[in-house]
């Protein structure tokens, strides 16, 4: 085209515009610097390259030549072609895409107002235009007039309605905002400016996986756009998910090679990397780490002259100092972070962690006061010296901060912030008179607030009215849709502590699954099925869903702890001790890695509660003292104590656990196990035999069998075994647990027999196939490694992807 009409304006913007997608910023450049040296008497041409000006972001010339075109065009008084009236529009759409891209409030209001009286006579087209130009500087009430005047004309409802969320959100009504996208994408609206408010306002009031959903939605439907790559690598940077943070920013950085943001958001993505590294590093009570601090250093030292010395690199120095306890160094860079940046809310708070690292508590309270003061708007020091307050003990003056804030912050998602954080303290004072009222008034103050209704359904006086309970997932739902996961999960928790629960439960394993299905890291969701598989009996299928969890997240406490109880029931004692050897005998990694400014940044006060503990037994006193009547985490309190050969404090929780439930195995279980880590033989075979004598069945049988051969018995121990695969000859387990005692009394034939047997019951049980291969394998007889290698291809048909099976 540019070859057969070298003197044509269009055919030099057309390829400048190819170009210019395909981020040839050069060539776009030369070919708009010759379509300016040709014929521009086109009004509509010069419009089109005004536009591909904005494109390139030379705001200057594109101004020129729209301010050429208005000075052509007439006014709207003489515009009587509809090919003028068109021109007109245009113009005025491109001088609002100039003033959106100049960020000049000025310029947006000029052009608001002078395009809506330059086409009074047709306003309709361009007023929505001119009422986005008014909300975005500022402008709320001349915003309001226009939207009044399109609803009256019923113009554009799609629009009006995603404008009306625009004005509701820079008013702070956050969940307003939310109805009005919401409302909008429902009458058809589908463009990216709509996803992206919307994920922005659900990940400012904490629905970060809604907000992720959308996202993800967005970049999925249209691959090349970068302001939904930018947004959804910034969410993701957010949760921690850096990997596909970085991934994100990258293919951003790549659609807008010039835009410096993605460059940022990646250094950002290396800091937190390289945090992450340290609070590893710290964790290691090894002390063989030199290597690994010093190429941290390394790294910081070549981003430092990268950066010129950016701010965040030199934090990121001080946080290296502050792991390695140098004190001084850290001291030093705060000193002089403070001349170099003075009024900065970043380094004030550092210099508070600095004063916790030394244990000076009192300092670092008085340090945050004066930050208060310079930063009265700021949430982050309020959180802080809460939580520090709380410690000390001094309730009174914890709640003072809190409520001194709430007067002080006008900003409504603060004061909401602030509410439920005041109310998280009640909670934990146990003073629920004042935390269910306070929950119940911000409910009415804030009816579209998901969160604050979650929080209700945790009030004792919620959990106490099934019909208030209810409700309020019925509201959730309303609010969130039938795809919503949270009303989903709300309901499957009301149904698992209902009276009607063995009715309830496909309805519960449905609602959870589904969640799962769109979300596969909701983990929640996971624990609370399996959960729900152990109080229905299916006790293999509640341990592969812990499994799951814990592959997931392998250091979490909330999920440690249901699945040693879990495991203890299952009798699988040896992979419960292990995960208990492991939080016992070190500092649990959580609490190292997730430091006191992380909590706080992130207002999970549920945690910082427990921020200096240093034992796993410490999590689990706290995690009862807030849920007294969890029997689990009492059960798994006790075999850590146990572990810690605390014999006395592991007894009264026993005997506690024995009075609820007299007869339960996994209590009885663990008291022998007890008795004998304590050399009280006689006390231990004293419960074997009461639990003989209650139950008369074959697990009561097998315990005391485990109990003899524990204490050398083996001949007893074998009595009790035969007696119990006697009485309950189809009992699986049984067999299993004898083919276990034959082991380990290197009595392999009888092992085998014994596993054979179990398989004879349970032919498809593929826990029992793992435990029966190994064997047929090693036994030395051809006939059984045959057995063996038949058996890995039938469990592999019905288990292809079972990585054990691949690796027999």
């Amino acid at each position: 085209a540019v070859k057969n009409n070298p003197s044509s304006a269009l055919a030099y913007i057309v390829r400048a515009g190819f170009y210019r997608r395909n981020n040839d910023e050069p060539n776009a450049l030369d070919d708009l610097e010759q379509a300016e040296k040709q014929d521009l008497s086109d009004p509509n041409v010069e419009l089109r390259l005004a536009g591909e000006f904005i494109y390139a972001n030379i705001l200057d010339k594109a101004e020129q030549h729209l301010t050429a075109v208005q000075t052509a065009t007439p006014t709207d008084a003489t515009l009587r072609s509809s090919s003028l009236r068109s021109t007109s529009q245009v113009l005025w759409a491109i001088w609002a895409q100039l003033a959106l891209r100049s960020q000049s409030q000025e310029k947006m209001l000029k052009v608001a107002e002078t395009g809506l009286k330059e086409l009074s006579s047709q306003p309709w087209d361009f007023m929505p235009i001119a009422t986005e130009l008014f909300i975005r500087c500022g402008q709320l009430d001349r915003a309001d007039d226009c939207i009044s005047e399109m609803n009256q004309k019923d113009v554009s409802p799609v629009t009006v309605a995603f404008l009306e969320g625009l004005v509701a959100a820079e008013r702070g009504h956050l969940f307003e905002a939310i109805k009005y996208w919401q409302q909008s994408m429902g009458l058809g609206n589908t463009s990216s400016q709509v996803r992206l408010a919307l994920s922005s306002v659900l990940s400012r009031l904490g629905n970060t996986q809604l907000a992720l959903g959308h996202l993800r939605t967005l970049v999925s439907e249209r691959p090349n756009l970068f302001s939904g790559h930018l947004a959804l690598a910034k969410l993701l940077a957010q949760t921690g998910n850096w990997t596909e943070a970085a991934k994100h920013a990258k293919t951003a950085k790549r659609l807008s090679p010039g835009n410096p943001e993605p460059v940022l958001l990646l250094q950002n993505l290396q800091a937190q990397n390289l945090q992450a590294q340290m609070q590893l590093l710290a964790a290691d009570s090894t002390g063989e780490n030199d290597q690994e601090w010093q190429a941290i250093e390394t790294q910081l030292s070549a981003l430092e002259e990268a950066t010129d010395g950016a701010l965040w690199v030199k934090l990121l120095q001080f946080q290296l100092a502050l792991r390695q306890d140098n004190f001084a160094n850290a001291q030093a860079l705060v000193t002089q972070l403070k001349k170099d940046h003075p009024s900065q809310l970043r380094i004030a708070m550092a210099e508070a962690d600095l004063l916790i690292a030394q244990d000076k508590i009192n300092e670092t309270i008085s340090i945050l006061h004066k930050t208060l003061e310079e930063f009265p708007q700021a949430i982050e020091p309020v959180r802080y010296i809460a939580i520090l307050l709380n410690q000390q003990g001094d309730q009174e003056k914890c709640e003072a901060i809190i409520k001194d804030a709430l007067a002080r912050i006008d900003q409504p998602v603060t004061q909401r912030t602030l509410d439920l954080l005041l109310a998280e303290f009640y909670s934990l004072w146990n003073q629920k008179d004042d935390a269910y009222p306070m929950l119940n008034e911000l409910a009415e103050k804030l009816p579209d607030d998901i969160l604050v209704k979650r929080r209700l359904l945790l009030c004792e006086q919620v959990i106490k009215d099934p019909e208030k309970a209810q409700q309020l997932v019925k509201d959730i739902e309303l609010l969130e849709g039938e795809d919503g996961w949270q009303w989903r999960y709300e309901q499957a928790k009301i149904w698992f502590a209902a009276d009607d629960f063995k009715v309830r439960y496909p309805q519960i394993v449905s609602r959870l699954q589904e969640n799962m299905r769109s979300n596969p890291n909701d983990q929640a969701s996971r624990i609370l099925l399996a959960l729900a598989y152990d109080r229905s009996g299916e006790l293999q299928l509640a341990i592969s869903t812990y499994r799951e969890a814990l592959s997931r997240s392998p250091d979490d406490l909330r999920i440690i702890i249901p699945t040693v109880a879990a495991l203890y029931k299952a009798k699988e004692y040896e992979e419960a001790d292990q995960l208990l050897n492991r939080v016992s005998q070190q500092k649990h990694p959580q609490l190292q890695q997730l430091q006191l400014q992380s909590y706080l940044k992130h207002g999970e006060l549920s945690l910082a509660s427990d921020i200096e503990l240093s034992l796993a037994s410490d999590i689990l006193q706290d995690f009862i003292s807030k849920d007294p009547n969890n029997q689990a985490n009492r059960f798994s309190l006790a075999l850590l104590k146990t572990q810690q050969a605390k014999f006395d404090e592991a007894g009264e929780l026993l005997d506690e656990l024995k009075v609820q439930d007299p007869n339960s195995l996994p209590v009885a279980a663990a008291q022998i196990r007890l008795n004998i880590r304590q050399n009280k033989p006689e006390e231990a075979l004293r419960i074997c035999d009461e639990l003989i004598n209650n139950l008369n069945n074959a697990y009561a049988y097998v315990l005391r069998a485990e109990t003899y051969a524990s204490l050398g018995q083996t001949d007893k121990a074998l009595e009790d075994f035969e007696h119990a695969t006697a009485i309950e000859p189809n009992n699986v387990g049984v067999w299993m647990d004898r083919s276990d005692f034959y082991l380990s009394m290197g009595q392999t034939d009888e092992a085998i027999a014994d596993t054979e047997k179990a398989l004879s019951l349970a032919p498809n049980n593929v826990q029992i196939q793992k435990r029966a291969i190994p064997l047929l394998l090693v036994s030395g007889d051809a006939e059984k490694i045959r057995q063996g290698k038949v058996l890995i291809d039938e469990a592999l048909q019905s288990n292809p992807d079972d990585v054990d099976l691949r690796l027999f």
